[in-house]
């Protein structure tokens, strides 16, 4: 067992998650397949805690879809909160992206190392104490099983 500031936490479990809000069935049936296989690679590669006090990085991506838009690309609103042990950020996804597979899986990834990028300078910011250079490093890994569509187990 693993001590990760007060909330301990056995190894092996994800501490960078990936959820996503979806704004319709079209975005949906477009998009799901790839996130739920980011997921699984980054819940494989990301399992050492990288900080004391966050032991968890949220990360959420925001589809937009025929029934919601967010009107927003990238990555947005990180935030650390030490009070709950984690860390946020908010994946934005605009419907032009989520066309093709291919073009969907390359702008997932690229965004998710951007929001783990931004949580490493907020953090920075904020004075929390965080692996980052580690932390960067399994999810490159992650993303590498991605998109090479490796089995991410």
């Amino acid at each position: 067992m693993l001590n990760v500031g007060s909330n301990p936490r056995p190894s092996g479990e994800a501490t960078v998650t990936l959820g996503a809000d979806v704004g319709g069935r079209d975005a949906h049936d477009a998009t799901n397949d790839a996130v739920l296989a980011l997921r699984k690679c980054l819940q494989a590669a990301c399992t050492e805690p990288y900080s004391k006090v966050l032991s968890k990085i949220h990360l959420l991506v925001q589809i937009d879809g025929s029934i919601q838009s967010w009107g927003k690309s990238g990555v947005d609103r990180v935030f650390i909160r030490p009070a709950l042990a984690c860390a946020t950020a908010d994946i934005f996804v605009p419907s032009d992206e989520w066309q093709t597979p291919a073009r969907f899986r390359a702008f997932l990834a690229r965004s998710v190392v951007e929001a783990v990028s931004k949580v490493g300078e907020r953090a920075v910011q904020r004075k929390q104490p965080l692996a980052l250079e580690r932390l960067e490093q399994d999810v490159e890994s992650a993303v590498k099983s991605f998109l090479s569509e490796d089995a991410c187990t």
